[in-house]
């Protein structure tokens, strides 16, 4: 049977999600746990590869098995043989055809930023610290001139072996809440760094450094050097994959 699990985790201790030889992925750690649970070896495929350092809410992937375990019951042997930093919010059986990575109609990221100038211990791991002032007008401007399908290569993170960089951003929503400003960002797919050097980019705007006509510019004529720094990895985490043939309860969320 071929069973789809939705998982949450902490990447700050993780070389991203993907297996690899210079580190460790969760990835590896999550199918050396279903190794354990099943005695299979067990190829995990994910909905999306989340970079060194960046978290999850809802990251989904698909295996298959011969296990006698129910679908619904993974969650719980999986967690005892997991580190604490990764979890198995469900699990449950879907069609043989269904793919996680192929499937997934749309991503929601989501970058923290907390604004000041002191970055408190206790969200350290999950915002990255701004100390300018912000216009908050100016963001949703910018932020809005990013939505639709554009060329991104200019906002594409070194060693990308991606066919295109053409990418369609659905939409983007900005929200600030006390010291928090949130950037929620929606799409099918994104490049390599993409959400970290787009919300870099809107921050070089907002102080002044870059005007909205000149990044309409790098859709046509890419140019890394002249968008936005790449952004820390823990302030970013993927919050959610939307599927038309796969929905979670997210009771444990």
């Amino acid at each position: 049977m071929k069973i789809a699990l939705l998982i949450n985790y902490d990447g700050t201790a993780y070389n991203g999600w993907q297996r690899q030889s210079n580190g460790i992925g969760i990835q590896e750690i999550i199918e050396d746990a279903l190794k354990t649970v099943t005695g299979e070896d067990i190829n995990l495929r994910a909905a999306g590869r989340t970079d060194a350092g960046v978290h999850a809410e809802g990251q989904v992937a698909d295996f298959t098995t011969n296990s006698t375990i129910p679908a619904d019951r993974f969650k719980y042997p999986l967690n005892n043989n997991l580190p604490a930093d990764i979890r198995i919010l469900e699990s449950k059986e879907v069609d043989e055809d269904f793919s996680a990575r192929f499937d997934a109609k749309e991503k929601h990221y989501r970058y923290t930023i907390y604004l000041g100038e002191v970055l408190p211990s206790t969200i350290g791991r999950y915002a990255a610290l701004y100390d300018r002032k912000i216009n908050l007008e100016l963001i949703k401007a910018a932020a809005s001139a990013m939505e639709g399908t554009h060329d991104f290569k200019a906002f594409e993170g070194p060693y990308a072996q991606m066919a295109t960089s053409v990418r369609t951003v659905n939409d983007i929503i900005i929200t600030q809440d006390g010291n928090y400003l949130y950037f929620d960002i929606y799409g099918e797919a994104f490049l390599k760094n993409m959400i970290r050097i787009m919300v870099g980019t809107i921050l070089k705007i907002n102080e002044g450094r870059m005007d909205i006509m000149e990044l309409m510019k790098l859709f046509q004529m890419p140019d890394r050097t002249k968008a936005g720094i790449t952004m820390p990895a823990n302030g970013l985490t993927m919050v959610e994959v939307f599927y038309d043939n796969l929905k979670f309860d997210r009771l444990d969320y």
